[in-house]
């Protein structure tokens, strides 16, 4: 069963500096950036498993 709670660390930039960090907050949250509509956006993820054996 998926839950619909999330956490994930945040972080502000100063301007100029790296967007990396925001970028993988996105990821966690499973948010994409709509430019168009300079909107957040649901995106799907990939389901990792790992198999062992």
């Amino acid at each position: 069963m998926l839950s619909s709670n999330a956490t994930a660390l945040g972080s502000f930039n100063e301007p100029g500096e790296s967007t990396l960090r925001g970028a993988v907050t996105l990821e966690a949250f499973l948010l994409g950036l709509d430019p168009i509509a300079q909107r957040l956006m649901p995106i799907q993820g990939l389901r990792v498993s790992r198999l062992d054996g």
